[in-house]
């Protein structure tokens, strides 16, 4: 089954690191490292990294991030009175 989900520190032994391998560079990151980045990026609102976990496997099979962008224009971006997504509640909401 898969199930998409934020990245989480278990990640790295799941195959996160292996996956980014097949598209770039990754270099040599050990778990503090990873951990340490993984932080970092959750304590950003405005950036969040999503993944795409076979839980029969126990891998990270996709991944992708989501970025908010500050704009000036349409008044700064300015959001419209509706009520947020439930995407956007999963993903910038504690």
């Amino acid at each position: 089954m898969l199930k998409t989900r934020p990245l989480e520190a278990e990640d790295f032994t799941k195959g996160y690191l292996e996956l980014l391998a097949d598209l770039t560079t990754v270099g040599t990151i050990d778990q503090a490292a990873f951990e340490g980045r993984l932080h970092e990026l959750q304590s950003n609102n405005d950036y969040s990294v999503i993944v795409i976990e076979d839980t029969d496997e126990k891998m990270v099979v996709a991944t992708g991030t989501v970025m908010v962008e500050r704009k000036f224009i349409h008044e700064c971006g300015k959001a419209r009175q509706r009520p947020p997504s439930p995407l956007f509640q999963i993903l910038f909401t504690n």
